[in-house]
């Protein structure tokens, strides 16, 4: 790899990590569709676990400062997490089985829709 293309990747992650963490979403949701274009002949099993690595240390630096900072419903994310348990592990199995394709179209053909879904007020 490239200087040139490590000092974007760092850039981005600056980016990603910023966005993510003020959303509390981690980032995944911008990293992924850039990564698909960075890498354009990896498999989306790759693809996912680069993203989730960096997702992972994003998320578990954000919530030590905000555990810091004493806002962070424990129990609320504690259940959550636990709910969340299930659905991690079957798409780390099912993703082997979703074909490079269709995961560049779910991933890259409405990358504006979640995030702003992710900003829209709610209720």
């Amino acid at each position: 790899m490239s200087l040139e293309a490590a000092s974007l990747l760092v850039l981005l992650g600056v980016a990603v990590g910023g966005v993510g963490t003020l959303v509390g979403a981690g980032g995944g949701f911008l990293l992924t569709p850039v990564l698909l274009l960075v890498y354009p002949h990896d498999s989306p099993r790759t693809i996912t676990a680069i993203s989730l690595a960096a997702v992972w240390a994003n998320s578990t630096s954000g919530s030590l400062a905000y555990a810091r900072q004493r806002r962070i419903d424990l129990r609320s994310g504690i259940i959550f997490g636990i709910a969340t348990l299930p659905g991690a592990v079957g798409g780390a199995l099912l993703v082997r089985y979703v074909p490079r394709p269709s995961f560049v179209a779910a991933s890259l053909k409405r990358p504006t829709v979640r995030p702003a879904m992710l900003l829209a007020p709610c209720g």
